[in-house]
Order: C-alpha cells, then structure tokens, then sequence
C-alpha cells in the first residue's frame, strides 16, 4: 500500500509539471510548416502573411484551449509559433 502511495505521487508530480518544451517544440515545428506551405505557390505580401498567421494561432489557441493547457502556456506557445512563423515566411523584396 505505501509503494502505491508514493508511486501516486511520484507521477502526480509529473503530471502536473509545467510542459513548455514540447508545447515550445510543437509550436515551432508548426509554425515551419505553415510557412513553407503558405509560400510554396509563391511570395505573397506581408499582409497576406500576417493573415494567415492570425488563422494559424487562432486555430492553435483553440485546440490547446480544448486541451486545457493553461494561459500561459498558450501565451507561450503563441509567441513561438508567431516568432517561427515570420521567421520562415518573411523574404523582404
């Protein structure tokens, strides 16, 4: 009884643990993506860029909402995607 006890929170404590990294990790691999999709037909104009990265971080924000990942992990996760984004998809003429 006391192993399952301290097992329970042994793993409780890593449930619980902050997941940034792969929150950081899927936010970048993401946002890589997008960009080279939304650029393979060809260059578009900063608006046009910015509009799908609203799409990108909208959509992104509601399934980690659906997750229940908290605010500021989507905070986050938000900064980085839109950092990656613009990263990859800015060619300045």
């Amino acid at each position: 009884m006391a192993a399952m006890a301290r097992n329970f929170y042994l793993t409780s404590d890593i449930a619980s643990a902050p997941r940034h990294r792969p929150l950081r990790e899927d936010a970048y691999h993401r946002a890589a993506g997008e960009a080279q999709r939304f650029l393979s037909a060809q260059a578009r104009s900063y608006p046009d860029i910015r509009a799908r990265l609203d799409e990108v971080i909208a959509e992104g924000r509601r399934e980690l909402a659906a997750e229940r990942v908290t605010a500021e992990e989507i905070e986050a996760w938000d900064t980085s995607c839109r950092i990656m984004f613009l990263l990859h998809a800015w060619q300045p003429p």
